[in-house]
């Protein structure tokens, strides 16, 4: 995945940015990220931009007292008032200097301190950043102090630390020391030494052949031996920890202990029976059905804005209610609820159906006013998509005595991008007995109400939401937990990046095809990045890309390119806000496969903030990079919400 040769070393350069970030002599950095690309700076470089190396800053002058201030205006400063603010004026550019002088020589101090700069560091160590054993480590000495010989080896031991608060060996002073024991001596592979000039000139790689095993509370010795310089060798002690075990175990626990009561109820998983109105339609009438539902402003509204937002996809979904199906539309079988009429008064209903024809199910939930007129209630109704073809729906119900709708619209196996309305639909009914949330549809709380929506994308890449589920995320730690069938999201995205390109033949190896897809320019780049050659390539217009564009587009490259990394890793779940600025990457536990969690603490700043779910296949779709929205939440403040809200 990395592409490290134990003879080339890192020869694409894909831990250059480690390495420049770790150098050594690297003191103060920044970051900043927006969407999918990330950039970083070390300040400027007279190698990097000829001309703009950092130059002492000698002030020429401090700034104007209130007294200099009234001398120059009245004009009548005596001799001795100027003198002492010469005087201060000399003092100040004294002190300066000596400060200067002082904070480069503390610079270079600590510099020459540091031996090496390793990854993962060196201490106590997170345990999620051995990235289930498939991350590098690596060594980066000081290559002012250090330099490899052909004797140079990585040895690896299993070892039990005695801190000095317990059984440490005393010294000659009588003064406890830290002690290790070898336990057992573990293997190491893909080791290289790489001297190119990505960042520090100077980088161990290599993989302990144990990380897979790795738990928390278990112990490392690595000696870096065979070197030349102000010593031979160098050993640094790792200890593994799993920060915030306890809290997501809690969180899982709750979150499977919700789900097991929710799915638990036997009347979800009755026999699948095909429900009378979708025996025998043609598709004409189907057509008529679309048409007439388009006779509400307020419900043709709602789904042309559906059109354009999250769900379903915009493209496909320009005009709504002007699709019809070309066949007779796919078989919907109903499991929880046979009959389509339903009486309730809860709030909260859960409903299954399966549907073996169907690549994609989305629902509006409309309720139904005086005079027949309908209005979607947003948020309503939320759609998952289980194994075997189950599709699970979650409804809310917002006001009591009233009538609602449930239309649903799908998709073909054969043309899964594809949603049309399906002439399938339920008709509820809420009591008397039934808990009122909304006064009406025009309350304040409509804004925070319902349940998050989720995008069809979802169910094309195998995503379940398991938390949050409802639309708002109150101010507070919350736990984000998301389930990805990562075999099916793999290849649904191979078979999209196939389909744009126009073929449906095995997609190439990655650096095949983008040695395959990319400009002269970027053939000699040894990252390997598209963001020039792909995604940041000026369009062509009429004429194509304007002359200054296009030239300032290369003059941009040559220098950035070969310092720019696409990012590793089959699948990538991020939490961006809605302007943008990523929140926190979910991560995958170790110890079952395909969930991923966070947890994110949110504070009164980011209320009214939107919150979007996004994912990205950074080794597979490495022309467009583009992020796709999977569910979005809103930050809302906690306040006094009626029950079962």
């Amino acid at each position: 995945a990395y592409g490290l040769s134990s003879i080339w070393g890192d020869k694409r350069g894909a831990l250059c940015l480690r390495r420049r970030l770790l150098n050594p002599a690297l003191q103060i950095f920044g970051a900043s990220r927006q969407h999918d690309t990330c950039v970083m700076w070390t300040g400027a470089s007279s190698r990097l931009f000829p001309g703009t190396a950092q130059k002492p800053m000698t002030p020429k002058a401090t700034p104007l007292t209130s007294i200099e201030i009234n001398a120059m205006l009245t004009h009548n400063t005596s001799a001795a008032e100027m003198t002492r603010i010469r005087e201060a004026r000399a003092n100040y550019r004294a002190t300066m200097k000596t400060t200067r002088d002082e904070a480069a020589r503390v610079h270079s101090a600590q510099v020459a301190k540091i031996d090496a700069v390793c990854y993962p560091p060196t201490g106590i160590v997170p345990l999620f950043l051995l990235e289930g054993g498939t991350a590098p480590w690596t060594i980066m000495p000081n290559s002012t102090k250090y330099q490899p010989t052909s004797n140079i080896k990585v040895r690896v031991w299993r070892v039990r630390i005695d801190r000095p608060s317990g059984n440490g060996v005393a010294n000659a002073g009588g003064r406890r020391e830290w002690s290790a024991e070898r336990l057992v001596e573990v293997g190491v592979k893909g080791f290289a030494v790489d001297c190119s000039l990505h960042g520090e000139p100077f980088c161990v790689i290599f993989w302990p052949d144990m990380l897979m095993e790795a738990k928390s509370g278990h112990q490392f010795e690595v000696q870096l031996s065979g070197l030349t310089g102000v010593s031979q060798e160098l050993t640094f002690f790792y200890e593994f920890r799993a920060f915030g075990t306890r809290d997501h175990d809690r969180g899982l626990l709750a979150e499977a202990a919700r789900l097991r009561a929710m799915l638990g109820d036997r009347n979800l998983w009755a026999q699948p029976r095909i429900s009378a109105c979708c025996q025998d339609y043609p598709a004409s009438s189907v057509k008529d059905n679309n048409s007439s539902a388009a006779s509400t402003p307020a419900l043709a509204k709602n789904r042309r804005s559906l059109a354009g937002g999250l769900l379903p996809g915009a493209r496909s979904l320009t005009n709504l209610d002007d699709v019809g199906w070309s066949a007779k539309p796919p078989m919907i079988e109903t499991m929880s609820h046979h009959k389509t009429q339903i009486v309730t008064n809860d709030v909260d209903l859960e409903i299954t159906l399966r549907s073996k024809g169907i690549a994609a199910l989305q629902a509006d939930l409309a309720i139904i006013r005086f005079g027949e007129g309908e209005e979607i209630v947003p948020h309503g109704i939320q759609v998952q998509k289980l194994r075997d073809d189950v599709y699970f729906i979650k409804v809310k119900l917002p006001i009591a005595r009233c009538r609602y709708e449930i239309h649903f619209w799908a998709s073909r196996v054969e043309a899964p991008m594809e949603m049309q309305k399906h002439p399938f639909k339920y008709m509820i009914t809420t009591g008397e007995q039934c808990q009122t949330l909304l006064s009406s549809m025009e309350d304040p709380l409509l804004k925070v109400f319902g349940l998050a929506r989720i995008s069809h994308e979802a169910q094309h890449h195998g995503i379940y939401i398991l938390a949050p589920t409802t639309q708002r995320i109150l101010v507070a730690s919350c736990y984000f937990l998301v389930y990805v069938d990562e075999a099916r999201a793999l290849a649904h995205a191979r078979s999209q990046v196939e389909t744009r390109a126009g073929f449906h033949a095995p997609l190439p190896r990655r650096q095949e095809s983008n040695r395959l897809r990319t400009a002269p320019l970027a053939e000699t780049s040894e990252s390997e990045t598209t963001l020039f050659s792909k995604r940041l390539l000026p369009p062509d217009g009429a004429g194509g890309p304007h002359p200054e564009v296009l030239n300032m587009h290369e003059v941009v490259r040559s220098t950035f390119e070969p310092r720019t990394q696409d990012g590793n890793g089959d699948l990538h779940l991020d939490l961006t806000t809605s302007r943008g600025e990523c929140r926190k990457q979910l991560r995958q536990r170790n110890d079952f496969r395909g969930f991923y969690e966070a947890f994110v603490t949110f504070t009164d700043a980011e209320a009214q903030q939107g919150i979007c779910l996004q994912l990205r296949f950074p080794k597979i779709q490495t022309a467009e990079f583009a992020p796709k929205t999977i569910c979005e939440w809103i930050v809302c403040r906690g306040e006094h919400f009626p029950i079962g809200f």
